[in-house]
């Protein structure tokens, strides 16, 4: 008797999943063009063969990953419809429940060429939802524009420092990620000499 492993069989779309979630951890640790599928397929423990039958191309399975975490994003918000309403507590938690999926969409994306419409996509809806929000704070002081890439750009980074320090004091991670930005902030109502 030998100590074979019994694979166990799935469904196509719980197989999916698991193949989506361990192409999220391969690619988190390297780039796009880095990553081999064999990378993945040992990742998620299957062969390759297999994983070619639920995706067509190393494209097509990053496509499908950025599709995922894009929608937990959104879900984690209630919705594209209050993506207006974005706050540093929900992108803490996201950052915290799903590291290797914030690291794809707000760290890797920017630098893989052949995935720049997602990344000016979610550029364009920051920009959007920022926008509003610092009209609301700043008025008309001629810095909105600046406040609205400003912003954003300083928590996505702030919540991956935090997470590159092994993710300290997660009960106030939030609250000190948004005072970094009050702080910011303060900086663009501070009066001019």
């Amino acid at each position: 008797m030998g100590t074979e492993v019994k694979r166990r069989l799935m469904k196509r779309p719980e197989r999916r999943e698991q193949i989506i979630a361990a192409a999220k951890r391969a690619f988190s640790r390297a780039a796009f063009s880095d990553t081999l599928l064999d990378d993945v397929a040992r990742e998620a423990g299957i062969s390759k063969a297999i994983l070619y039958r639920h995706f067509d191309s190393k494209a097509d399975l990053y496509e499908a990953v950025l599709d995922d975490v894009s929608e937990r994003l959104q879900a984690a918000f209630g919705g594209e419809a209050n993506l207006h309403n974005a706050k540093v507590d929900v992108i803490v938690a996201m950052a915290d429940d799903d590291p290797e999926g914030f690291r794809l969409l707000f760290e890797h994306l920017a630098r893989e060429p052949e995935f720049s419409g997602y990344n000016d996509q979610l550029q364009a809806l920051s920009m959007t939802v920022t926008q509003t929000r610092m009209s609301e704070e700043l008025g008309d002081s001629g810095n909105v524009d600046w406040a609205s890439r400003l912003v954003p750009a300083l928590t996505i980074r702030a919540v991956l420092s935090w997470l590159d320090a092994g993710r300290p004091d997660r009960a106030h991670a939030a609250e000190i990620v948004h005072d970094i930005i009050a702080g910011a902030l303060e900086a663009f109502r501070k009066p001019r000499r």
